[in-house]
């Protein structure tokens, strides 16, 4: 008598951008995918692939290790199926990279349209789909806790993530940055910006509310949840952020970008948009996105 094993859907993000990458591992967390693995390159990407008998790529064509498509003509040719999901800023041509053989093309940061197509694919492949989506209109959030605080006062990425893409509307969202100042761009390295962007999270923590979410992105940034409030509270919450820094440290420029979740919106992009919006010098401290 012969048995049946249900295929198991299993995917690799390939993109260099770490946040990118996170808030989709977080998007798959509501599918039946079960992410595997994650590269910023083709090569790496491929490895993995073969490594964990991936069956779903999530591609960015922009990658600073390669060109994304190289990844996508080299799962087209393996005899067994590769579904390629090409998600990236860069897509000039849709249709000659469907004609290529992507299953679907879209542009980030949609997450709601990746959503639809990780849910197409895992239904061709005999994984059951069955998973709520957000309603468009949402009234008073209702957060999961934290999993963990530490002693700064941060929770961890993937717990943060989890409240972040549970917020509706009337939620800000507000991540800040550091600048060097021009005679500490030459020893500004990973450990000094490390050290200074966890400080300035330390600042920021002060002018929250106890029930405003607090984190680090994988870029190394703070990033804080407003959980309802007024359209000014982040102005607020950066002021007094830059009024401590000021203080207390003295050292480069504090800079950072907002954005109010609304109605349509979805918080997860709406996050993503704002982390790319922070300034990358003094010309503007705050951006409203």
């Amino acid at each position: 008598m012969e048995t049946s094993t249900m295929v198991v859907g299993r995917a690799v993000l390939c993109d260099d951008d770490a946040l990118i990458r996170s808030v989709i591992r977080q998007v798959l967390s509501e599918s039946p995918i079960e992410v595997v693995g994650e590269a910023d390159s083709p090569e790496d990407a491929m490895e993995i692939v073969e490594r964990a008998d991936a069956n779903i790529v999530v591609l960015d064509l922009a990658l600073r290790g390669g060109n994304g498509e190289q990844l996508l003509k080299w799962a087209k040719a393996q005899h067994r199926p590769i579904h390629v999901v090409v998600y990236s800023s860069y897509a000039a041509d849709p249709g000659q990279l469907l004609a290529a053989g992507a299953d679907a093309v879209i542009e980030k940061p949609d997450f709601g349209r990746l959503h639809t197509a990780i849910d197409s694919i895992a239904s061709s492949i005999g994984v059951p789909v069955d998973r709520r989506r957000r309603s468009e209109a949402r009234g008073v959030s209702e957060l999961p806790p934290p999993t963990a605080v530490s002693l700064s006062g941060f929770e961890p990425w993937n717990s943060f993530l989890a409240a972040a893409g549970a917020a509706g509307p009337g939620e800000t969202i507000l991540c800040g940055d550091i600048v060097p100042g021009p005679r500490r761009e030459v020893d500004w390295d990973v450990v000094f910006a490390t050290d200074h962007r966890i400080a300035l999270g330390r600042a920021m923590a002060t002018g929250r509310r106890a029930f405003d979410r607090i984190s680090m992105s994988p870029t190394g940034r703070p990033v804080l949840l407003l959980i309802g409030g007024h359209p000014e509270a982040a102005n607020a919450v950066y002021q007094r952020m830059c009024d401590r820094w000021g203080r207390e440290v003295d050292v480069g420029s504090p800079v950072g970008a907002f954005g109010l979740i609304h109605r349509s919106d979805d918080p997860l992009e709406r996050l993503v948009l704002v982390e790319a919006a922070v300034p990358a010098d003094r010309t503007a401290s705050l951006r409203m996105v």
